[in-house]
């Protein structure tokens, strides 16, 4: 006998298939499960990182609050200037697009004519 157990030459296998394992398998999570932790992790490291600056702010409260009110409106501006300059670049494109496509029509209309 040994610490296996006993030996049996052509025997089957004595380990009941039907059981389930007391521990899940080990591997790789689904696409699912990582970019829910992924995004976790992400929302935890913001929430811990605003906790400590706040903690360590060289300013009051109420100093920082105006700073990152005005910071906010700043931001907004910048915003509303960028997505103004990029409705006018797409018009600018457009334009350009219809004008080339008239045109392609005009020197196809002319070429078919003659």
């Amino acid at each position: 006998m040994s610490y296996a157990g006993p030996s049996r030459v052509g025997a089957q296998n004595t380990i009941d298939q039907t059981r389930r394992p007391l521990l899940r398998p080990v591997g790789p999570p689904n696409g699912h499960d990582r970019n829910t932790a992924f995004l976790a992790g992400i929302a935890l490291g913001a929430v811990v990182g605003a906790g400590i600056a706040l903690l360590f702010a060289p300013h009051s409260g109420r100093s920082t609050r105006r700073r990152i009110a005005r910071t906010g409106r700043h931001v907004a501006e910048r915003g509303h200037d960028a997505w103004d300059g990029l409705g006018r670049e797409f018009r600018r494109v457009a334009r350009m697009g219809r004008r080339r496509r008239e045109e392609a029509g005009d020197a196809l209309a002319d070429a078919l004519c003659d």
